[in-house]
């Protein structure tokens, strides 16, 4: 009876000391104040990095801001960043969400060169300080998930974690002679994605786009080879306007259609993307999970798979001192541990699964492992990734080039033109074409 009452008292403590830190917080009048810039779809994410906001404005008496902007599209996500970026006294923070481009920051010379600026930098895991303009605070490595049942229908081998791009191919061509699938926007991107993704479209040292080429043209020719390749129903009454519209054209009814085919398809799938993050696979319900599937670390390539989230200094931010201190903050251990323990289902968003930016948090991971009762794969895929991580073997993803991003979405479109058009592109014709995309990107590229 005394241990029920002392543990009610303790409860009514702690909920009435976090209602005045609270209550403090908003009412309080702050000597300093900073802000942070965020599109409203990131504010779930943000919250993960400012989850002890209030014990910074406390312990300094510096007021954090969030000055977060509602955009309905990449149109007006850009109208909103060429405005943000070109006030004088701007928001002193940059929030870059999971996966999202930051080099469009470095090329306009807005974010701010961190090195020696931030003490607790000294932190990070030697393989993220590759950018001395953006300070990673979380990371995230994918994870895929291989069916049992099917993997056993097709007699198939199961793949080890250190999986390669063939073994990939092998599987999915086994799995779709087994049964052919609906061709979607999800399936094509697929394609288009194994066979693009491994080229290099810029050479960096010459500053060159590399469009007009034989492995481009063999790559378009490979991706019509698959599309007809039979392991993929098409819709017989569609025409090439209709494979336009579902590929291209969200709000499409081919697109609507071709996406509840998809939904239901996607339980009979052999290979399927996860929420799972291969540096923090830890669930309630991982025995569950490992008994029917296999869960492997993503395969890297050229462009990068390592996701981070993370800050930028607006270099015509407000307050940037007391910016840096507010980073140097939430790369403390204390801060970094709170993004360790942040967690929930796996039906919910990838921020919950962040890992932190930081060194040394290994042995509070495996006993949240042990408080979760994690199964032993799980533990073996955060191993084996972890350690492929600090050899350097895992690329950062998210400082893609504006220009590589924009080359790979126009020869996507140039790719459903080759595959679908009744009539079929002349050599002449698709030089001409790609000849044009070329220098249009060599101007870009060296403006």
């Amino acid at each position: 009876m005394k241990k029920s009452i002392l543990s009610i008292l303790l409860l009514i403590t702690i909920f009435i000391t976090s209602c005045n830190i609270e209550t403090n917080s908003k009412y309080k009048e702050y000597k300093e104040e900073i802000s942070i810039f965020c599109i409203d779809s990131d504010e779930g994410q943000l919250n993960t990095f400012i989850s002890q906001k209030v014990l910074f404005e406390q312990k300094y008496n510096i007021k954090v801001k969030l000055e977060s902007v509602e955009v309905k599209n990449d149109e007006e996500y850009n109208e909103v960043l060429s405005l943000m970026m070109n006030k004088t006294k701007g928001p002193t923070l940059i929030f870059i969400s999971l996966g999202s481009n930051y080099q469009r920051f470095l090329d306009t010379d807005v974010a701010v060169k961190l090195t020696g600026k931030i003490p607790n930098r000294k932190n990070l895991i030697d393989t993220l300080k590759t950018d001395e303009y953006f300070l990673p605070l979380g990371i995230y490595y994918p994870a895929l998930s291989i069916d049992r049942k099917i993997l056993k229908e097709i007699d198939a081998k199961s793949p080890t974690f250190d999986w390669t791009r063939e073994d990939y191919k092998n599987l999915r061509e086994a799995s779709l002679e087994r049964e052919s699938k609906q061709l979607n926007i999800w399936s094509y991107n697929e394609i288009y994605n194994m066979i693009f993704k491994e080229i290099d479209l810029i050479n960096e040292k010459k500053k060159s786009a590399e469009i007009n080429t034989r492995e481009v043209k063999k790559a378009l020719e490979e991706i019509k080879k698959e599309v007809y390749s039979g392991r993929y129903i098409l819709p017989p009454d569609y025409g090439y306007e209709n494979f336009r519209n579902m590929l291209l054209d969200n709000n499409s009814d081919e697109y609507k259609q071709a996406r509840k085919i998809y939904l239901n398809e996607s339980k009979e799938k052999l290979i399927n993307t996860t929420l799972v993050n291969a540096l923090k696979p830890t669930s309630n319900n991982s025995i569950t999970l490992a008994r029917d599937k296999i869960i492997l670390p993503d395969i890297p390539n050229g462009n990068g798979k390592l996701l981070v989230s993370g800050f930028i200094l607006n270099r015509n931010g407000k307050n940037k001192e007391l910016g840096l201190k507010f980073l140097n903050y939430l790369l403390n251990k204390e801060s970094q541990r709170a993004i360790l323990r942040t967690q929930g289902s796996f039906i919910h968003q990838r921020n919950k699964y962040l890992y932190p930016s930081i060194k040394g948090v290994e042995d509070e991971m495996k006993e949240i492992e042990k408080e979760n009762y994690t199964h032993q794969d799980f533990i073996d895929l955060r191993e084996y990734t972890f350690n492929k991580l600090k050899k350097g073997m895992y690329k950062i993803g998210n400082n893609i080039s504006k220009q590589q991003a924009s080359i790979l979405r126009d020869l996507k479109e140039i790719s459903i033109d080759y595959v679908f058009r009744k009539k079929s592109f002349t050599e002449e014709e698709l030089t001409h074409i790609l000849k044009r995309k070329e220098d249009k990107y060599n101007i870009w590229l060296n403006e």
